[in-house]
């Protein structure tokens, strides 16, 4: 219970130091926001009054705290593009968020967990070192620029997969999801597992070397009982 004490008051404080350092970026960007609602016919009184209005003239710490106390009520403010609340946009476009980063991440740890565990079995093993090559593959290229490379191999050259959006036009069917979901889940599964895998693999060579290894395997357990029974748990509840 400590422990879940001290990891929260560290969460808090990392997030408070989040906020202020993003406040002070956007405090520091180049132009002013005021000039986004000017037309050329607003007198200068107007505008000051618009710039009073949205609060540019109260001290930096104040238009901070404002600017804090708004987020944690969940007011994010409107969009200066379309006029439209940030939340309300930010919520329509989530679950696609979701259920792209959530597909690839549970692929991602599905194929880490039987690649990473044999790779730290086999150590240096043919397997291994392919896995490994991969890995290094997969964490040393951006995301973006394997994405690129699929989109003009698979979409643009082949003509095999979708380049865009969710659904094709006037299909909403799960298939036609799946087909969309394809190449980007890909890429960052790739780049997820290619993580986990090292993180496992690295666990696994540690664990085999441990006495209660030693013990379950002379009591005649299997090594797949023993490789997901015991030495996964440890890198799991770490």
């Amino acid at each position: 219970m400590k422990k879940i004490v001290n990891r929260l008051i560290q969460c808090i404080l990392t997030m408070f130091i989040v906020s202020i350092i993003c406040f002070a970026l956007i405090k520091a960007a180049p132009g002013d926001p005021v000039l986004t609602y000017v037309e050329p016919n607003m007198s200068e009184e107007y505008i000051a009054n618009l710039r009073e209005s949205l609060g540019l003239t109260k001290p930096i710490w104040e238009q901070y705290v404002i600017w804090l106390t708004k987020i944690l009520q969940g007011n994010f403010g409107n969009s200066l593009m379309n006029g439209r609340p940030v939340l309300t946009q930010i919520l329509e476009r989530l679950p696609a968020t979701v259920i792209l980063m959530g597909s690839s991440m549970a692929l991602g740890f599905v194929i880490a967990v039987f690649l990473g565990l044999y790779s730290g079995k086999n150590k240096n093993g043919v397997l291994d070192k392919i896995v490994s090559f991969f890995c290094f593959v997969g964490i040393s290229i951006p995301t973006f620029w394997f994405g690129i490379m699929l989109i003009y191999l698979l979409s643009v050259y082949f003509h095999l997969l979708p380049s865009i959006g969710m659904h094709s036009e006037g299909n909403a069917g799960i298939g036609d999801l799946i087909i969309h979901l394809i190449m980007p889940c890909s890429v960052l599964t790739f780049a997820n597992a290619s993580q986990y895998i090292r993180y496992l693999r690295s666990s696994t060579i540690t664990e085999m070397s441990s006495d209660y290894v030693t013990v379950q395997t002379a009591y005649g357990m299997k090594e797949s009982g023993i490789l997901f029974k015991h030495v996964l748990k440890m890198p799991c509840c770490r």
